[in-house]
């Protein structure tokens, strides 16, 4: 617990019953713990405001992304602190159609060895993208791309990396649970791609 403290004194972060506080904005997210074990902890970090998701906030610059939360991985005994995933919405009007993007994380499960976190991200062009209501009059359905990404439980390496072809449109929530996520034996199933494992090696 030494060692974790000194990580996060060194990292401008503060340990306050089972969360860990950046110096934020006012009305943005804290750290959420979002799996806790004896080895591991994993937290969500909102880095931004949610009114940043809204659709005016991209109409006020030409270009810009924002980090919108990170996913942390702790070991307990040594106190290293890793980010292992991110999430981000971004905008760029540079070319004449302009595209914007964003990503989020739909599901998280963890077993004995392993980290399992299901993500979607979209890229669109000549629209925007409105977050609060994606499903416009008018508009096509979002169609984004679904993947899961693997790490190992005891130090937050990535192991592998899928996507999931499978998956369906509209905008899916975001999800600190299990969400698409289904349980199989060495692995999961993300809206029927399979990710198996033997230990830390994906089988083929």
């Amino acid at each position: 617990m030494k060692r974790l403290a000194l990580w996060m004194g060194l990292l401008g972060w503060t340990y306050s019953g089972w969360s860990l506080d950046i110096a934020l904005p006012p009305d943005a997210g804290k750290g959420q713990v979002v799996y806790r074990a004896n080895d591991v902890w994993l937290q969500y970090v909102d880095l931004r405001p949610q009114a940043a998701l809204r659709r005016d906030w991209a109409g006020r610059a030409e270009h810009g992304t924002l980090t919108e939360a990170v996913l942390l991985h702790t070991n307990v005994e040594t106190g290293r602190v890793l980010p292992i995933m991110k999430t981000e919405t971004g905008r760029e009007w540079r070319t004449r159609a302009g595209s914007m993007w964003h990503s989020r994380i739909i599901g998280l499960a963890v077993d004995e060895a392993r980290i399992y976190v299901a993500h979607w991200a979209i890229r669109v062009r000549g629209r925007g993208l409105n977050l609060t209501q994606p499903n416009e009059p008018g508009q096509p359905p979002i169609s984004g791309a679904y993947s899961v990404s693997v790490f190992a439980r005891t130090d937050g390496k990535l192991l592998h990396l899928t996507a999931v072809p499978g998956g369906p449109n509209g905008l899916p929530a975001v999800s600190l649970k299990k969400g698409p996520l289904k349980r199989v034996s060495g692995g999961v199933d993300c809206h029927g791609t399979q990710v198996r494992f033997n230990g830390l090696q994906v089988l083929k």
